[in-house]
């Protein structure tokens, strides 16, 4: 099992301007967010670049380096903020040798002078989903419109893009609406990738029709949807081994943090409290 993803932020203003970064959603909800599987791993060794800009377009490049032969699909993504949660563009293109396994992308119908946040990542090794892909099934379930959400634990653009998220994590949100469906995507992030404390996240949501809806609470964390994780308690085999192979399989699903369950709403509201890990991931959904 390996990661893979190169990154980088940028500010459109006619010009390009790198902005320091490491690291959908209306426009990504409605994407597919299924890439075809590679059997083997893959390696980011030489960072993003970008280039030929205009006020609303601009291209982005990236070279992987796979274990082995063959065509690697992978995905790029330009998004606003720097999880690359919050997907403005993203699409699959292949790497082959014929281009030497380098890959770019055209990225039209920008908006002038607003900051992006674009990387690339290979979202499958071995066959087995890497996590990533399963915020991406999240994101694939907020069909409709984009709908508001007043969070006070999400850092402002600017703090994150000049000075990263070194201090408390970033509680990030973004919520849509269907004709029979409101889903809540909510994110705990910090660039320092180590044990830390759950935060404890309290959802509120309004505008809920009928007396009672089924909500559907999805999770990627250490414990759920998360292959990696699995392959590293099972002892990081090489190769794992049928049955390890089988566990791997299962734990590289979407997977539920607690079953669906119906709950009443309030005067049209519907609240939710729950601890979120760091670097989790939770999407809420209800429907009725």
């Amino acid at each position: 099992m390996g990661t893979g993803m190169a990154k980088k932020g940028f500010t459109r203003r006619g010009a390009l301007v790198a902005a320091t970064s490491a690291a959908a959603a209306t426009a990504a909800c409605n994407q597919s967010v299924d890439t075809p599987a590679y059997a083997g791993q893959v390696a980011f060794n030489h960072g993003v670049a970008s280039g030929d800009p205009l006020a609303d377009k601009v291209v982005i490049w990236t070279r992987v380096t796979p274990a082995q032969a063959g065509p690697v699909p992978v995905r790029w993504i330009l998004a606003r903020d720097r999880e690359l949660a919050d997907v403005v563009k993203s699409g699959v293109v292949q790497a082959t040798d014929a281009r030497d396994y380098t890959v770019k992308a055209d990225v039209t119908g920008l908006r002038p002078g607003a900051p992006y946040f674009y990387g690339f990542r290979d979202l499958a090794t071995n066959g087995l989903a890497k996590p990533v892909l399963n915020v991406f099934r999240m994101l694939g379930q907020m069909g409709g419109d984009r709908i508001a959400v007043e969070n006070t634990g999400m850092l402002p653009l600017d703090v994150v893009r000049d000075a990263g998220v070194r201090e408390r994590p970033d509680i990030g949100a973004l919520a849509s609406r269907q004709p029979r469906a409101i889903s809540v995507l909510v994110w705990n992030y910090h660039d320092d990738d180590r044990p830390a404390p759950a935060s404890p996240v309290d959802v509120t949501i309004t505008g809920v029709p009928g007396g009672r809806v089924t909500m559907t609470h999805y999770r990627v964390d250490q414990d759920h949807s998360n292959s990696y994780e699995a392959w590293k308690k099972a002892g990081s085999p090489q190769p794992p081994s049928r049955e390890q192979y089988a566990a791997l399989e299962k734990a590289s699903q979407l997977q539920e943090q607690e079953p669906s369950r119906s709950i009443r709403v309030d005067r049209g509201t519907v609240s939710v409290t729950f601890p979120l890990p760091r670097q989790g991931v939770s999407l809420i959904k209800l429907t009725w």
